[in-house]
């Protein structure tokens, strides 16, 4: 009768050691996996810093021609046939939590003579959001954000929204 305790109990004990053996080995399977994938961005990233200036400047380029378009769509939407004017508008960039990169433009307008300047963001996503007023100034106070303050495109802004009021 003893004998088959003990070999009872080894099954019970090997049960209970691979039920929690085998998602220590997967977790730490996949904790190495990572490991590696970070190795090799740090690589990747590492290659990265050889990227030409034109090249960044080219991405820059293609995404404040993106916001701006953007912009002037959701105003002209919004405000179908009103006049606006557009100030202090810069292009910003920062990078979320999720290590991605978050492109902005952030600005202010005025409706016809209304003399009420209103902040507005509109921020690159899958496609973009547009916030104005109070929520907007939340996105462009933040002190991550690296501005491209060496061009105000509150011009480059207003004749793409002219444009579409001409259509």
């Amino acid at each position: 009768m003893i004998l088959f305790w003990r070999k009872a109990m080894k099954i019970v004990y090997f049960y209970f050691a691979m039920r929690l053996l085998i998602p220590l080995l997967v977790f730490i399977a996949l904790c190495g996996c990572d490991n590696i994938t970070e190795q090799d961005n740090n690589s990747r990233q590492d290659s990265a810093v050889h990227v030409t200036v034109s090249q960044t400047t080219a991405s820059q380029d293609s995404n404040t021609q993106f916001l701006v378009a953007a912009a002037a769509a959701d105003f002209h939407q919004q405000n179908a046939k009103a006049p606006i004017r557009f100030r202090n508008t810069y292009v910003g960039q920062s990078v979320n939590t999720d290590g991605e990169k978050l492109f902005l433009l952030c600005g202010a307008f005025e409706q016809a003579a209304q003399n009420d300047w209103v902040p507005f963001v509109t921020i690159r996503t899958s496609g973009y959001e547009q916030w104005i007023g109070g929520q907007a100034v939340a996105f462009c106070s933040d002190t991550t954000i690296a501005w491209n303050k060496a061009q105000d495109l509150s011009a480059v802004l207003q004749a793409e929204y002219d444009a579409l009021l001409q259509q």
